[in-house]
């Protein structure tokens, strides 16, 4: 029986746990039931992983023979703090986190979850809800989790393939030069919304804004694979050069009318085929989606006519 409580100024976990050898497989685990059993109280000023540094560390973790709760108050890491509650007993496990960021800096957090693949500047703000169960080495079958996640990034410049290939169609290139595409460019603001399922995340509703165009996007996000499907309407204004199948959604916004074009986003997300689609493919829910957020963005002018071209699907 313990009653602890330990602090210290830093931990780097390599120097006190050793490398762990595999299980074979079928070999039961060793872990249960617990050697000891009480309560452990830790605060440490950061916890050093592999790559990663947790900063700073505060929980606690209640130890039985056949059961430990762990409950972290405060962790951060890349600027996201993350506190979170683990259970787990010989037959089961379930794990709740919540992830937040604040007016933070999301460079620095988007390169290490991407290594160079994405690069955005700004600051970000993010809430999500994660949660997660299985089974342990006596439990039944793993049960099926559901994550929920709401994020927002805001302000000046990224270089990020979904964005610059959508841009990239030939239909849209009379709004950037392509070789612009490379450099970045600026942006107001990107938000997400959605949850985790199956190795996917099933984006609901999300929204890209900047000069060059406004993106409104639904559909899935594979994790895990190059499965992604997503529904995609890029919104103009009608002062650049006439878009090809583009058709009107909202007028008088910003002193012009805004324009869509309906696209197709398919595969790797890290770099995905983009095919333009006709007018029957613009669906309400991806107008709503317009509608809203310039809405709430106070970007449409109190009394402003709204246009609507739902036309009936071609049979």
């Amino acid at each position: 029986m313990v009653d602890a409580r330990l602090e210290s100024p830093g931990v780097v976990l390599a120097r006190l746990v050793p490398p762990q050898k595999p299980a074979a497989e079928g070999q039961p685990s060793k872990l249960w039931p617990l050697p000891v059993t009480g309560r452990i109280a830790v605060r440490v000023g950061f916890v050093q992983l592999a790559k990663q540094r947790i900063e700073p560390l505060e929980g606690s973790a209640v130890l039985e023979r056949e059961r430990v709760r762990l409950d972290v108050q405060q962790a951060r890491m890349c600027g996201v703090s993350f506190p979170l509650q683990l259970d787990a007993t010989p037959e089961r496990y379930s794990v709740a986190a919540r992830l937040a960021m604040k007016d933070e800096p999301f460079e620095s957090a988007i390169k290490r979850l991407t290594g160079d693949s994405v690069q955005i500047t700004g600051t970000a703000d993010l809430r999500a809800e994660l949660r997660t169960q299985g089974r342990g080495p006596r439990g039944a079958a793993a049960q099926p989790h559901r994550q929920r996640r709401s994020r927002a990034a805001q302000r000046p410049r990224h270089r990020f393939a979904l964005i610059g290939n959508i841009l990239s169609v030939q239909n849209l290139t009379s709004i950037r030069d392509p070789r612009e595409l490379d450099k970045g460019f600026p942006y107001r603001s990107m938000t997400a919304r959605g949850h985790f399922e199956g190795g996917g995340f099933l984006l609901e509703e999300g929204f890209f804004d900047s000069d060059a165009a406004r993106i409104a996007v639904n559909g899935r996000v594979d994790l895990v694979g190059a499965d992604s499907q997503l529904n995609v309407l890029v919104g103009l204004l009608s002062s650049v050069d006439r878009v090809t199948g583009a058709i009107p959604i909202v007028g008088n916004v910003l002193g012009g009318t805004l324009i869509a074009l309906p696209v197709s986003v398919s595969g790797d997300i890290r770099d995905p085929r983009v095919v333009p689609l006709g007018r029957h493919a613009v669906s309400d829910r991806l107008l709503g989606i317009f509608e809203r957020t310039l809405e709430a963005a106070g970007k449409l002018a109190p009394g402003d006519e709204k246009e609507s071209t739902r036309e009936p699907k071609a049979p």
